[in-house]
């Protein structure tokens, strides 16, 4: 009878993950234009037609997808953005600015292979103009892709096992990208940032 039990538990709990959506663990930074971190923010994330509020830097089991989020903050205007959430653990950094509210940024694209002698296990996509910053999985042929970002211009990090391999500057118009990547060490004579 505790045989039989057991195989049934085990089939429904089989049968059940493999239905399950992707999960990624999530954290919400919002900092002002100039870097500073924002306390006591409204941050909502909204998918599918479902809202989920988030406490500033607490992490939050999300679903993958695409997210509308807004950013409420004493001070500031009403910030709107599109993200994209599509990695196991994710932090998403959100500017937010004095003055009139924006509208949502237009969302891109972007994807290729890593081009270098070195293993590359991710990249760090960071926002020039911001504080958006995403981190990417490299794929053991250096493929890799992230759908979502916004627009813009972005210095991409590249990280090996240990530390840096080297940066370069990209911008991303409205779509989808394909970029093959070239990294110069150069580029980080300071070493990682942000690592």
């Amino acid at each position: 009878m505790r045989l039989l039990l057991l195989v049934v538990c085990i089939s429904f709990l089989a049968t059940g993950a493999s239905h399950a959506e992707e999960m990624s663990l999530v954290r919400v930074v919002v900092s002002d234009n100039f870097g500073n971190r924002v306390r006591g923010v409204d941050v909502r994330l909204e998918r599918k037609g479902e809202v989920t509020t988030v406490r500033d830097d607490v992490p939050v089991s999300l679903p993958y997808g695409e997210y509308s989020v807004s950013v409420r903050a004493q001070g500031f205007a009403l910030s709107a953005y599109n993200v994209q959430v599509g990695q196991p653990q994710q932090v998403i950094a959100l500017a937010v600015k004095l003055g009139a509210m924006e509208g949502a940024k237009p969302v891109c694209s972007i994807g290729g292979k890593v081009l270098v002698n070195q293993t590359v296990s991710r990249l760090r996509f960071i926002a020039v103009f911001g504080t958006y910053m995403v981190d990417v999985a490299v794929s053991d042929t250096g493929a890799y892709a992230f759908r979502g970002v916004e627009c813009g211009e972005y210095v991409v990090v590249a990280f090996g096992a240990k530390d840096c391999i080297g940066a370069r500057r990209i911008t991303l118009v409205n779509g989808d990208t394909p970029v093959d990547l070239r990294f110069d060490a150069s580029a980080i004579p300071n070493g990682c940032p942000l690592s």
